[in-house]
């Protein structure tokens, strides 16, 4: 006969199973394994309000519990992923695969190759600065002397699709990164797990939305990573209709999700826009420099290097 503890264990790990993933307590850890001073500074200002965080006299811990982060003092996954300096030590695949290449295919020379890991809101502003210093930005000159700008890749378009790559993938028995491959001609993000919950490839092309990990979704949305639910997808089309980019391309496998974003086409020729491998490598080097954002400059239909 089971004791009191043991029964109260099954009961707990019982009522653990059918919660999400990231909702659920990753047993075998304790709360030593998160960042308290990121919390209290940078976190925990932007989930309560910060009126009543200073009236609030709860122990971290309560406070990590009220905000679904804990459950009887053991973090939970989204916890673990979002606030630990090194989630991938618990979530190996909790990380971003980024790979430029100088080609339209896979076996193309690699330009720029990067992992980026580290805590959750560490490896999205890696991620955001690196597809920013990979946009090649075409500056047309006209008659009156007023430039235009065309980049090859709205630039919010990409971090919208990026995020969302990131906040609905499978963390849960993969140790597959989120991957992104630029091409010459594209942008292919590939994130592991396949559709989830009432989703069907009609709805995710429509922006509709369902949560497979909806407590680190929240975590996005306070850390400033997801202003608007369920509209990332809607705003990345609109910012790539009004660039001149043709509409994403989702691709749906039963353990992966892929989505292309194609170059823009060229307002006079309307073929795609070639990319500056050159400039890029200058902009970025492959050891992590940084540099300036890649530019060509038309004058009158020519092209200046």
């Amino acid at each position: 006969m089971m004791s009191d503890l043991e029964s109260g264990l099954v009961k707990f790990k019982e009522w653990a199973s059918h919660l999400p993933f990231d909702s659920r307590p990753a047993t075998g850890t304790d709360l030593a394994a998160l960042d308290t001073d990121f919390l209290r500074d940078r976190y925990l200002p932007s989930a309560i309000d910060r009126e009543a965080l200073s009236r609030d006299a709860q122990a971290l811990q309560d406070q990590l519990a009220s905000l679904r982060l804990a459950h009887a003092g053991v973090p939970t996954w989204a916890a673990l992923i979002a606030f630990t300096n090194d989630p991938q030590a618990f979530v190996p695949g909790a990380s971003v695969q980024f790979l430029r290449l100088a080609g339209r295919e896979v076996t193309a020379p690699i330009v720029i190759e990067r992992r980026l890991a580290g805590r959750l809101d560490d490896v999205i502003h890696q991620l955001d600065d690196l597809l920013a210093l990979n946009v090649t930005v075409a500056i047309q000159v006209t008659g009156s002397m007023r430039e235009r700008r065309y980049p090859d890749y709205p630039l919010d378009a990409l971090r919208q699709l990026a995020h969302n790559a990131i906040m609905h993938r499978s963390y849960e028995g993969t140790y597959a990164p989120v991957r992104i491959h630029w091409y010459a001609d594209r942008v292919e993000i590939t994130n592991p797990g396949g559709l989830y919950g009432r989703m069907t490839p009609e709805a995710v092309s429509d922006g509709d939305a369902d949560y497979r990990n909806p407590l680190l979704a929240g975590i996005m949305a306070n850390l400033g990573f997801a202003q608007r639910f369920g509209l990332g997808i809607p705003l990345a089309k609109q910012s790539l209709t009004d660039n001149g980019n043709p509409p994403p391309e989702f691709g749906f496998l039963p353990e992966l999700v892929t989505v292309t974003v194609r170059a823009r086409r060229d307002p006079r020729t309307r073929k795609a826009s070639p990319l500056s491998t050159t400039k890029s490598i200058a902009a970025f080097n492959n050891k992590g420099g940084v540099g300036k954002t890649s530019h060509r400059y038309q004058l009158s239909g020519s092209s200046l290097m």
